[in-house]
């Protein structure tokens, strides 16, 4: 994305719904049932009869089943694009890694951010000691605030969500009257990227973040298991093998014994470069026609755990540690997250919060007893003996400038009970504050564009 992990409603209480043991996908994801296809436009039946065909094994899909895809799209676009003009213009790639930056006009030099390969943190501009007096320290009540910081999702504003859906069709159509030369690609793109048995999200979000082969992921990635001349090669075995990609297609299941032959010796860099040029594409229409999301709340359950390097999954020590320390984390990534918080929970492996809120912090707050609490917060996360890894991590977001795309039912004919809201590469965690329990946190951000608060 990242990645990158992300009772309907929320309560004030947080008494969400109890729900089910969630299925999970290898990055500790929940996959959401498909359930019937409703009647819908032309694009709802090209992707809903895409992920029919290719289940499980999207990497198993024919190239007559991708140009049926395709077909299937361009029918959707002719029918809606209508009066759309076109663009007169071939779209730039928005593709960068972006490692030294300035934020607000202040310079920011990048921090590292262990074992997170979609995401870094910035190191934040020092704040004058004692901005706050200590009479004058904001207290928090860990309970109000939690109640606060979960109030207000999108899905509380189904007039929003219902514009959203909107502006995210015409979004479609506006792509498919332009003249980018790969608008025909963009289903593949969508149902490669919406796919996570596969783990091509994991290779889209590499891409996105600059590197253009298996290899240079691979090097930049510099994980122990896999340096040396062979780790590429040991690297693409292993990610096969975390994902089945080479296991589940025989003779049978093809028109031919060398198509089957084709699967079952499965070419991850091919696979990587066939990626890099869908990822553009998603890319260049997120950057061009993505959705306007100020004002909204999103959540996203932040994967967590040991699954990487096969994974979008962050370390959580040092993800919480930079949020903790007010450091802005950018994703260099796409970000998927959802509109309510019993889903993004959901992808933590938890149907509801688990203990009760115990503590609660400004993070602009520099008071001596703010200090002295984020001081022991630090302390807690250094300490062996505790495993944020087994804890559920919920982002909340205000956005401010930042740009997505709804993908559900009422855009994509899938029935996703997470109603995926997916954003660009290049979007910034602004923390504010956090409410935390025994195996919980829960973290209060503005997301900002990179491009729209001077980040370069």
């Amino acid at each position: 994305m990242v990645d990158s992990v992300s009772g309907r409603s929320t309560s004030p209480t947080i008494s969400m719904r109890q729900a089910s043991t969630p299925k999970r996908d290898p990055d500790g994801e929940v996959v959401s049932p498909r359930a019937e296809k409703r009647p819908a436009h032309a694009l709802s039946d090209a992707l809903a009869a895409a992920g029919s065909r290719r289940g499980a094994n999207a990497a198993a899909a024919s190239q007559s089943d991708r140009r049926a895809d395709t077909g299937m799209l361009q029918a959707f676009f002719a029918r809606e694009a209508g009066a759309v003009a076109t663009t007169g213009a071939t779209l730039q790639s928005t593709a960068a890694v972006h490692r030294s930056r300035t934020l607000g006009g202040k310079p920011h030099a990048a921090s590292s951010l262990a074992d997170n390969r979609f995401v870094h943190a910035l190191k934040p501009v020092a704040a004058a000691p004692e901005a706050f007096p200590a009479a004058q320290a904001t207290l928090l009540e860990p309970r109000a605030h939690l109640d606060s910081i979960l109030s207000g999702v999108l899905q509380d504003d189904p007039a929003r969500m219902a514009q959203i859906q909107q502006k995210t069709r015409d979004a479609f159509a506006a792509f498919a009257a332009s003249s980018h030369p790969d608008r025909a690609e963009l289903t593949d793109a969508l149902m490669d990227y919406v796919s996570p048995s596969t783990g091509y999200h994991v290779l889209m979000n590499a891409a996105a973040c600059g590197h253009r082969s298996i290899d240079d992921f691979v090097h930049a990635m510099n994980h122990k298991d896999y340096r040396g001349a062979d780790g590429v090669e040991k690297y693409c075995a292993d990610f096969i093998g975390f994902y089945r990609l080479d296991g589940d297609v025989t003779d049978s299941d093809s028109d031919s014994g060398d198509e089957a032959e084709r699967f079952t010796s499965f070419d991850l860099e091919s696979a990587y470069d066939d990626l890099t040029g869908r990822t553009r594409t998603l890319q260049d229409f997120l950057s061009a026609h993505a959705v306007d999301l100020s004002g909204v709340k999103l959540v996203h359950g932040v994967a967590a755990g040991n699954s990487a390097p096969y994974s979008v999954a962050v370390d959580p020590r040092s993800y919480l540690k930079a949020f903790i320390e007010k450091s802005p984390i950018v994703y260099d990534s796409f970000i998927s997250t959802t509109s309510d918080t019993a889903t993004a929970l959901a992808f933590t492996g938890y149907s509801k919060l688990p203990g009760v809120p115990a503590g609660a912090l400004d993070l602009s707050d520099t008071s001596s007893a703010a200090n002295a609490h984020r001081r022991a917060l630090l302390d807690q996360l250094s300490n062996p003996a505790t495993d944020p890894n087994k804890a559920a991590i919920l982002l909340v977001m205000d956005c401010d400038d930042a740009k997505g795309v709804y993908l559900g039912p009422e855009t994509t004919g899938q029935r996703l009970d997470e109603q995926e809201l997916l954003l660009g590469p290049n979007h910034v965690v602004q923390p504010q504050s956090l409410v935390y329990g025994d195996g919980f946190y829960v973290l209060s951000a503005k997301l900002t564009a990179a491009d729209d608060r001077g980040i370069a």
